[in-house]
């Protein structure tokens, strides 16, 4: 990973990008749960007091730069060693990938399991990553992203091997996300649902419809991420000299480009019939089954411009920025997993009651201060199971196995 990460700032960028992410996951729950578990009738009143600039934190976009990020990191290291040494050591990556992973996950897995009285085969199946694979379920609340990511990590060095052995590629690489995208496309196109203001149904049925689900929790529609962080790394090891070029001469283009496109993306008021989207294309039908079918890639692809001009000008110089966000970072996965029943206790201290009908009467102060809380409290549990369960385990496995 030396090819690419070999600065300070570039490695500091990377931190900065999944501390975002994992904070954005966080403040998305506490904005859901303040609907999920409160009055319905209080529903369009607490949209309307979030402020316009909160728009994006409705969207579940932070899954997919977790995606993007780790792609990005497992292929630059994937093909730094394909390209200098002609071989990958696959006993060597699976296992610091089941190391960095399992433990925690099956922690997990037991913890909510149990808690939620699940049955021997609910959690047998998520233990072996494929709850929403083989069926519609994972007992851990956010474990269909670590069947997502499982299953990339069991492909991911035989795909560059095969792109090693291709002439073209990049091409190879378009063609996934392509492929990724007019999947999505095609599903979408084939249901009879509709998919104006989807998000703010769901808040006020509390449940998805069917099209919601299969979009938000299965592996095939939530690839393209992953295609992303690995073009970017492929043309960042093997290309870096001209990635560098473009990215010094065209700064200014290319981040008002992703810029742009990222936020015309993220920022869509998905949510807030009321908003001025309403007033532009009430029922544009077209429009919502272009945006859920591309938001995705298209959002990838600008945020992976981002993290390339990043990158190359040195976006992470600041240590003290760095000292926030790299515990974030590096604690990504146990506060991913276990941050949702910390909510509750953020919730109980911000209002000092148990009555969830302050939950949807809450000012953006109370949603921030339950989210600060949260995100507190998630950070400070998971640098313990990094020291009582991760870490341990990591080395034991290590050593173990290679």
């Amino acid at each position: 990973m030396a090819t690419i990460l070999d600065g300070k700032a570039q490695q500091n960028l990377i931190d900065h990008l999944r501390a975002a992410a994992i904070l954005h996951v966080v403040l998305f729950h506490v904005m859901f749960g303040m609907i999920r578990f409160g009055q319905p009738a209080d529903i369009p009143e607490f949209i309307d007091r979030m402020p316009v600039w909160l728009d994006f934190v409705w969207q579940p976009f932070p899954v997919d730069l977790v995606f993007l990020a780790s792609a990005f990191l497992l292929s630059v290291g994937l093909i730094y060693e394909r390209q200098t040494t002609g071989g990958i050591d696959l006993r060597r990556f699976y296992v610091r990938r089941v190391s960095r992973i399992v433990p925690l996950y099956w922690a997990a897995v037991l913890l909510f399991g149990l808690g939620s009285g699940a049955t021997v085969t609910q959690i047998l199946k998520s233990a072996a990553f494929v709850g929403y694979i083989v069926g519609d379920m994972n007992v851990v609340p956010v474990g269909w992203t670590m069947e997502v990511m499982m299953v990339v990590y069991l492909l991911l060095p035989f795909a560059v091997r095969a792109l090693f052995r291709s002439r073209r590629p990049m091409l190879w690489i378009a063609g996934g996300l392509a492929a990724s995208a007019a999947l999505r496309l095609g599903y979408i196109w084939s249901t009879d649902e509709q998919f104006a203001w989807m998000p703010y149904e769901f808040f006020l049925t509390g449940s998805p419809s069917e099209a919601g689900f299969e979009l938000y929790n299965r592996l095939w529609f939530r690839i393209a991420p992953f295609f992303v962080g690995l073009g970017l790394a492929w043309l960042f090891v093997l290309h870096r000299q001209r990635m560098e070029t473009l990215a010094n001469r065209h700064r200014l283009l290319l981040v008002l480009v992703g810029g742009v496109a990222f936020f015309a993306s993220a920022f869509v008021p998905v949510h807030d019939p009321n908003s001025w989207l309403a007033a532009v294309m009430p029922k544009a039908e077209w429009f919502w089954k272009l945006y859920f079918g591309l938001a995705i890639p298209i959002s990838s692809l600008a945020a992976a411009v981002l993290l390339w001009v990043g990158l190359v000008r040195g976006w992470g110089r600041s240590e003290a920025i760095a000292r926030l966000t790299r515990p974030f970072s590096v604690n990504i996965f146990g506060i991913y997993l276990f941050h949702m029943p910390l909510l509750v206790i953020g919730a109980l201290i911000t209002f000092q009651s148990a009555d969830p009908t302050y939950l949807g009467q809450s000012s953006l102060l109370q949603v921030l201060t339950v989210w600060a809380i949260t995100s507190a409290l998630s950070l400070g549990l998971s640098a313990i199971l990094m020291r009582v369960i991760e870490a341990p385990a990591m080395r034991f496995l290590r050593n173990r196995f290679g």
